[in-house]
C-alpha cells in the first residue's frame, strides 16, 4: 500500500468536513538541524495539532483580515490540482520515511534481551516482508506487534539487540524501543519490549518495568486538566530510522545529573538523546553499537577526526565523563593529565590565536560539558557581553559598554553581589548538612527560562506551555524586553540571575512573534489608569541601537561577542560557569554558589528510600537548574 493512498484519504476526509487550513496562513516553527558552527537557522512550517490547540484556547491573534476557507477556493489545498501535486509527491517516499519520537525505559527489570528473544525475532522474518493493508491492524496481539516491529526495518536488516529507553526532547520522555540492526538503527514510539519478551504499548507494561525516574517527571510536568494540554500529544509508533554508516558520533552524557545518557550525532547535522535505566545499561548500550558500528568500517579516521574540533571534542567527552565519576581526591590530578594530551586543547589554542571565534569555541566548551539542544535542562550557555542596553548607538570601544565577565549575574553591582554574600553567611550559620550554604536560590539555566527565551517559536511554546499548565503567565512576566530583562537579571531582581542562549547571537527570528501569539497586554505603571489595557505584547522590544530591528539587534550583538574586550576577558566567564570557580572555596570568594542540588554528584537518587522525597529532589533538579559538568579545573588560558 502507497502512503499516497493515505494522504488521498485524508484530503478526501478535510475536503469534506471543510477543514482544510489556507495556505496563506502560516505557522513557523526551528527545525532541529544544525548548521554551520551548531547553529540551528532553519525554519519550517508547523502543521502539528498545535496550532489548533493555540487557536481553540484563545492563544493565538484573531487575524481580522482573514476571510472565510471556501472549500473550493484556489488557497485551500483540497482542490484538486494542489491535491494531485501532493500525491505525486508522496508517491515517491516509502512507509520508512515517516519520523518518530520519543522513548523510555525498564528500571528493575534489565532490558537487555536474550539471544532466544533476539532468534525469535529474526525468525519470524526469515521468509521476508508481507504487504499489509493497514499496518494499524497489528496491534490486536503481542504477536502482531512483534511483527509490526520487525516491519519497521529496512529490508534485508535484522535485529541484532534491542532495549526500552527515553529520547529526550525538549522537556518530555517518550517511552519507546531502541533497536539495533546489522546496517541500522531505529527508534518506535510508544513501545516496550517487556521482560517476558513479548513488545506490548507502554501502558500495559508493569510499572515495575518502566523507568521510575522518567515517570516522575512525566508526571510532575503534566499540566492543568482543565484545558486538556496532554492529550495533544501524539500517541502513534512512529518510526526514526538511521544507518550506522550516518553516525558521526556516540558520546555519553547525563540525565538529571545521573550517567544514563547516550546522544547520537550524524552526519545530517541532527542529533538524538536517550536515556537508559542505569549506567550499567547505558554503557552497554554505547559499546554494542559503537562495537558494530565500527566493526562494519564505519568509524572516523583520526585524520579526519582531527580536522574536526567539534567531533573530537565529542570523541572524547567520554574520557570526560569518567573522570567526572572519579572520586573528589583525584579529580585534578586526573583532569589535568587529560586535557594536557587530548586534542580539545588544541581548540584552545587555536581560540587564542584567533582561529576560533568566541561563539564557536563557547559551543565546544558547552558541548564537552553535557550541554544540548535536546534537552531543556541542559541547554547550551551563553553569556550576556553587553550592559549598553540604552544609547541610540552602541561604542564597542568603550569599556562601559560591556558586561563583567569576571563575575557571576548576582553581583553585578555592588550592593546586588553585598545582599547574596549576606545569605550565603546567614545560611552557613544554620550548619545544616544537608543543606549547604548558597548565595542563589535560582539558577542561571533552567528550562523555564530557555522556554521563556525562546517563547515565539515552536517547539518552544509548547514547552513553556508545559510548565506553565497550558496558559501564558502574565504579561508583564514575560520575555518582552532586552533592556528590562537585562535590568532584572543584573540588578533589579534577587531571583533573577539568568544568563542568555545560543541564540541571541544567531537568530533574530526568535524575537519576532511571527506566529501570532496572543501574550496579553502589559499592566499599567500608572495606578491612574485602572481601566487601560497597556501595551501589548507582540515582538521584544529591542535597545534603541538596534533601530527596532532584531536582524541588526543580533548582528551588533554577535560583533560584540566577537569583539576585542570580550575576547581578551570571555576566559574569566568560562572560568565562572565551566572552570575552577565552579565550586569550592574558588566559587565562595567569586559569590558563586547556588543551590547544592543543581551540582553533579551533590545528591545519590539511588539512596533515597522515601518516595516524597525522591520527587521533591527530582522536580528541583528537573526544575531548578543544573550546573555543567566542570570543564576546566585550574584557570582558563586568556
Amino acid at each position: 500500500m502507497k502512503l499516497s493512498s493515505e494522504v488521498e484519504r485524508f484530503l478526501e476526509y478535510k475536503s469534506s468536513t471543510g477543514n482544510l487550513p489556507n495556505v496563506g496562513e502560516s505557522y513557523w516553527a526551528l527545525d532541529s538541524a544544525e548548521g554551520m558552527d551548531r547553529m540551528r537557522r532553519r525554519l519550517c512550517s508547523d502543521n502539528s495539532q498545535w496550532v489548533s490547540y493555540y487557536r481553540k484556547n484563545g492563544l493565538l491573534l484573531e487575524n481580522e483580515n482573514k476571510a472565510e476557507v471556501d472549500p473550493k477556493s484556489e488557497n485551500n489545498i483540497g482542490n484538486d490540482d494542489d491535491k494531485k501535486s501532493i500525491l505525486e509527491v508522496f508517491d515517491n517516499l516509502s512507509i520508512n520515511t515517516v519520523p518518530a519520537s520519543v522513548i523510555d525505559i525498564d528500571s528493575e527489570v534489565s532490558s537487555i534481551p536474550s539471544q532466544s528473544t533476539l532468534r525469535d525475532f529474526n525468525n519470524d522474518n526469515e521468509d521476508g516482508y508481507e504487504i499489509i493493508d493497514d499496518p494499524l491492524e497489528l496491534d490486536s496481539n503481542p504477536e502482531d506487534k512483534n511483527r509490526k516491529v520487525l516491519r519497521s526495518l529496512v529490508p534485508g536488516d535484522m535485529v541484532i539487540d534491542l532495549w526500552n529507553v527515553s529520547r529526550i526532547v525538549g522537556l518530555e520522555a517518550i517511552e519507546g524501543l531502541l533497536i539495533m540492526g546489522k546496517t541500522h538503527i531505529y527508534i518506535i514510539d510508544h513501545y516496550l519490549h517487556r521482560s517476558d519478551g513479548e513488545i506490548v504499548e507502554t501502558g500495559d507494561a508493569p510499572e515495575s518495568q518502566r523507568d521510575p525516574y522518567v515517570r516522575m517527571i512525566t508526571g510532575s510536568s503534566q499540566p492543568l486538566d482543565d484545558v486538556n494540554f496532554a492529550s495533544v500529544g501524539s500517541k502513534d509508533h512512529e518510526v526514526w530510522t538511521w544507518s550506522l554508516e550516518g553516525i558521526k558520533c556516540i558520546s555519553k552524557r547525563q540525565f538529571l545529573l545521573r550517567d544514563v545518557a547516550i546522544e547520537f550525532f550524524f552526519l545530517n547535522n541532527t542529533s538524538v538523546l536517550i536515556t537508559s535505566v542505569s549506567a550499567r545499561e547505558r554503557d552497554f548500550i554505547h559499546s554494542r553499537i559503537t562495537t558494530v558500528r565500527n566493526n562494519h568500517g564505519f568509524e572516523q579516521s583520526l585524520a579526519k577526526e582531527a580536522n574536526d574540533d567539534l567531533l573530537y571534542a565529542l570523541s572524547h567527552s567520554n574520557n570526560h565523563q569518567k573522570l567526572m565519576s572519579s572520586k573528589a581526591s583525584s579529580f585534578t590530578s586526573r583532569l589535568s593529565n587529560v586535557f594536557a594530551t587530548n586534542t580539545f586543547t588544541l581548540a584552545t589554542k587555536k581560540w587564542q590565536k584567533g582561529k576560533i571565534s568566541n561563539f564557536y569555541y563557547l559551543m565546544l566548551v558547552n558541548t564537552i560539558a553535557g550541554r544540548t539542544f535536546n534537552d531543556l535542562t541542559q541547554y547550551p550557555i551563553f553569556p550576556w557581553v553587553l550592559a549598553d542596553y540604552e544609547s541610540k548607538e552602541l561604542d564597542l570601544t568603550d569599556p562601559k559598554s560591556f558586561r563583567d565577565l569576571s563575575k557571576p549575574m548576582g553581583a553585578q553591582t555592588e550592593r546586588r553581589e553585598r545582599e547574596f554574600q549576606e545569605r550565603y553567611e546567614a545560611l552557613s550559620q544554620l550548619e545544616d548538612p544537608r543543606s549547604p550554604p548558597f548565595h542563589y536560590g535560582t539558577h542561571y539555566s533552567s528550562a523555564m527560562i530557555v522556554s521563556s527565551y525562546l517563547i515565539r517559536l515552536q517547539p518552544f511554546t509548547q514547552s513553556y506551555l508545559l510548565l506553565q499548565g497550558g496558559r501564558f503567565d502574565h504579561a508583564n512576566r514575560l520575555f518582552h524586553s532586552i533592556e528590562g530583562t537585562w535590568k532584572s537579571a543584573s540588578q533589579d531582581n534577587t531571583t533573577d540571575v539568568r544568563e542568555l542562549i545560543p541564540e541571541f547571537y544567531y537568530l533574530p527570528e526568535f524575537l519576532i512573534n511571527s506566529n501570532r501569539y496572543n501574550f496579553g497586554h502589559l499592566a499599567s505603571m500608572d495606578p491612574h489608569e485602572t481601566e487601560s489595557k497597556g501595551v501589548p505584547v507582540n515582538d521584544v522590544q529591542l535597545p534603541p541601537w538596534s533601530k527596532n530591528d532584531p536582524y541588526l539587534f543580533v548582528q551588533k550583538h554577535r560583533e560584540a561577542l566577537e569583539s576585542d574586550y570580550v575576547s581578551r576577558h570571555l576566559h574569566k566567564w568560562i572560568d565562572l560557569i565551566f572552570g575552577y570557580k565552579q565550586t569550592g572555596s574558588a566559587a565562595v570568594e567569586s559569590t558563586n554558589v547556588f543551590n547544592h542540588l543543581s551540582y553533579r554528584g551533590a545528591i545519590d537518587l539511588e539512596s533515597i528510600k522515601d518516595p516524597m522525597e525522591k520527587l521533591a529532589a527530582i522536580g528541583i533538579i528537573h526544575n531548578f537548574g543544573q550546573t555543567p559538568s566542570q570543564v576546566f579545573s585550574r584557570p582558563h588560558p586568556a
